[in-house]
């Protein structure tokens, strides 16, 4: 509720589950216009190596009960034919068609690659995305480690991501046509990579994305400097270089909190992050 007390009158006393299975994770949550609620994640499964994962998702009515025109029984779980992949980002388009991104690892388990699909409002592939194949995946730039893990999208129609790519490491934000295929007027061939720090194994990068006043493109995660792992702040031109104004005046970047990270970001009514 409003007050913060639990709603009562959402499904089963203020909760509601997805008939998933044991392990099922929960890492994205999107509302749709009619007011379903789009959850997205992962969920175990067994394959030669052990137990690998594939992407999740579940929709709900705005009360709380399983959407059963959805998926089957009002819960999905995609196939990409990668014995590792996971949900991390899910936004629903005006037409009610989901958008997910996350990350898959290659059959042999030595490249991570960030990727984004879209889906039909049935929970089925969108054969207009990507080409035909309904789903964009996004190579990292030299490292061979990449993620996609937050979504924005623009009034456009056009399609924001930002993650990490482990190449410099750098903060990553992707830009896509309605159609699905890289939009070439957004930074290099579609994608804009800001500094999150001093290079280190661990990943670090963007997990929040949002849509600014003029069109901007912001970002929050972690920057990583001289060992200390800082919360950090990236703003991108709509055309995807970077904003060098006000406080991002230093490449774009803005680096708060120390020993601490963003895990998602909102801009305010008011222009706030």
């Amino acid at each position: 509720n409003a007050d913060r007390t639990p709603d009562t009158s959402f499904d089963n006393g203020s909760a509601a589950l997805a008939p998933l299975g044991g392990g099922a994770s929960a890492n994205a949550l999107a509302i749709a216009p009619d007011g379903t609620i789009v959850v997205a994640g992962s969920v175990p499964y067994a394959d030669v190596s052990g137990s690998s994962t594939r992407p999740a998702l579940a929709r709900f009515n705005a009360s709380g009960g399983l959407d059963t025109s959805f998926g089957s029984g009002g819960a999905e779980v995609i196939d990409h034919g990668h014995p590792y992949a996971v949900a991390t980002a899910a936004a629903v388009q005006s037409d009610g068609k989901i958008v997910l991104a996350g990350n898959w690892q290659d059959p042999h388990y030595a490249v991570t690659s960030g990727w984004i699909e879209r889906l039909t409002t049935a929970g089925a592939d969108d054969s207009s995305f990507a080409g035909g194949s309904g789903v964009y995946s996004y190579p990292s730039q030299g490292a061979g480690y990449s993620s996609l893990n937050a979504l924005a999208l623009q009034g456009d129609g056009r399609i924001v991501a930002a993650g990490i790519d482990l190449a410099g490491p750098s903060a990553v934000f992707v830009r896509l046509n309605p159609d699905g295929t890289p939009d070439t007027t957004f930074g290099s061939g579609g994608a804009s990579l800001l500094s999150s720090g001093t290079f280190s194994a661990t990943p670090y990068g963007a997990y929040g994305v949002g849509i600014a006043g003029g069109g901007r493109i912001v970002g929050a995660g972690a920057n990583l400097i001289y060992g200390a792992h800082n919360v950090g702040l990236w703003a991108l031109t709509p055309s995807g270089a970077p904003d060098a104004e006000g406080a991002f005046a230093s490449a774009g970047t803005v680096e708060t909190q120390q020993f601490a990270e963003a895990c998602g970001m909102a801009v305010a009514p008011d222009g706030g992050l």
